[in-house]
């Protein structure tokens, strides 16, 4: 697993890569929570993503629960089709502004 974290004035693209499973989720929580800190939009990046179990899902729902009682915009992008089929299956697709664009490409 490897957490990049690009910042662009107050927006934070935190770039995600390999499979998050819950050995992982206190590493993830983490970033995500000192993303959260950093600006005033947080996007996470899937593109690198292969795989997520449902501790990664219980982050980002921490996550945007954490960034709504901020006021902080916070979004998804590209999200691959394994974990987007997690997200369905949890309802979850549904609450997550998810963008279709990787991070890195406007972040580098």
């Amino acid at each position: 697993m490897t957490v990049t974290i690009y910042q662009a004035g107050d927006r934070i693209s935190l770039i995600l890569e390999g499979v998050l499973d819950t050995r992982k989720s206190p590493a993830i929580r983490k970033s995500l929570l000192e993303g959260l800190l950093a600006g005033n939009r947080l996007v996470v990046d899937f593109s690198r993503v292969t795989r997520i179990d449902t501790a990664i899902v219980a982050n980002l729902v921490e996550a945007l629960a954490n960034a709504r009682r901020r006021g902080i915009d916070f979004a998804l992008s590209a999200v691959p089709l394994p974990v987007m089929e997690l997200l369905k299956l949890s309802r979850l697709d549904a609450i997550f502004a998810i963008e279709d664009t990787p991070c890195f490409r406007s972040a580098a």
